[in-house]
């Protein structure tokens, strides 16, 4: 793996929830905001799918007879807390990705 060293700036805050993270997860630093940049950036792209999977299909991924979603009213704290409490979010072990990586493999080979 070739590692490329950078130089950054973080927020105060920012910094300073990074590097809780980081101990929490047991990484340095730099590991955990690189593996959470590459995280984000999966995120991202899986987004930018999803809004061209809508733009040809429809907005429409709710099935009938549950309710739709004013995103307007939604309150995103508490979703953000939700997630944050699931784990969603945080880097994820080797081991992990590698599953992740062969179980899309198989998805797009089917």
């Amino acid at each position: 793996m070739v590692v490329r060293k950078i130089t950054i700036s973080l927020e105060e805050n920012a910094y300073q929830a990074a590097t809780a993270a980081a101990r929490a997860a047991g990484l340095s630093l730099s590991a955990w905001l690189s593996r959470y940049a590459e995280h984000r950036a999966r995120v991202e792209e899986g987004l930018r799918a999803v809004a061209a999977y809508e733009a040809e299909y429809g907005a429409s991924a709710v099935p009938a007879g549950r309710d739709t979603v004013d995103r307007a009213t939604v309150d995103r704290d508490a979703v953000d807390r939700d997630l944050d409490d699931l784990g969603i979010g945080e880097p994820t072990s080797p081991d992990r990705e590698a599953e992740f990586a062969a179980a899309l493999s198989r998805l797009r080979s089917a």
